[in-house]
């Protein structure tokens, strides 16, 4: 296995994640407040091996997210996310991203534009000083859910793209990425109809997931545009609501023709109902 499978995986998580609500997974009780800390294992030096985040949603029990927040094992603040949104319609209206790491500080709003039926169509961020550096727009189909996505810069200079069709049958879609009018990769992704958000729009890698009863991946395999295969298997523990407060990660190999596993994270959650 080499050694930068990790710095890979770690790169994904930077990567933009953008769904038509912000309810990224399927919560139970309607929390008030989610505080999570996990410890990485086996990751290269330079990247953090503890992450403490709390994820704060509206009083209205939408599950609306209002803020999130992340900070390293030292609890200094590293990333902070302000939510402004349409409670009614379950839309976000726009987000702002501040980091703070070793090259200082860094602010970024994301503006959120959306089509009568509420279908996101375009997002347009902007820099700390309110310039318009880049947008992403997004074709949809009858469902919403889109067929392509387009990654410019603030004249329009095309960066990247991704095609997708969708087969609602077999709840998977085959996508195709393009770096400029290039394409770089194709493969088959599964999905989840009633929770599916756009993570893999943005990001070059296909994922294939398998979920248990309470919607929360237990199997997953991550396929890169560079032809790196890893697979993971997940377990969790559960508080009467149904949500998970504990999670092991654990990526799968083979070492002299036998499968073995090594935990990869673990993550603990704390939740304010």
């Amino acid at each position: 296995m080499p050694k930068y499978a990790f710095l890979f995986l770690f790169v994904l998580a930077g990567l933009p994640v953008f769904a038509q609500s912000n309810a990224l997974e399927v919560l139970h009780g309607r929390p008030l407040k989610i505080e999570e800390v996990t410890n990485y294992y086996h990751v290269p030096y330079f990247y953090e091996d503890l992450i403490k985040k709390t994820k704060t949603f509206g009083t209205d029990g939408m599950l609306q997210l209002v803020e999130e927040t992340q900070h390293d094992h030292d609890d200094k603040a590293t990333i902070r996310t302000a939510y402004v949104n349409d409670t009614l319609r379950k839309l976000i209206l726009s987000l702002t991203t501040e980091r703070w790491d070793k090259y200082g500080y860094t602010k970024k709003t994301s503006d959120f534009s959306y089509d009568e039926k509420g279908f996101r169509t375009q997002v347009t961020e902007r820099n700390e000083k309110g310039d318009t550096v880049s947008y992403y727009h997004y074709l949809n189909n009858e469902k919403g859910d889109p067929i392509e996505s387009r990654y410019t810069d603030h004249k329009g200079s095309l960066y990247s793209m991704r095609k997708i069709t969708y087969n609602y049958d077999s709840n998977t879609m085959i996508s195709a990425g393009y770096f400029g009018e290039k394409e770089a990769f194709t493969g088959e992704q599964q999905f989840r109809l009633l929770n599916f958000h756009m993570s893999s729009v943005h990001s070059d890698e296909v994922r294939n997931e398998v979920y248990n009863e309470k919607g929360d991946p237990i199997k997953y395999s991550i396929h890169s545009h560079h032809k790196w295969m890893y697979y993971f298997e997940a377990e969790y523990e559960y508080d009467e609501k149904g949500n998970w407060t504990s999670r092991k990660v654990y990526q799968l190999y083979t070492k002299r023709g036998k499968q073995k596993r090594m935990v990869s994270e673990h993550s603990v959650r704390k939740y304010t109902y």
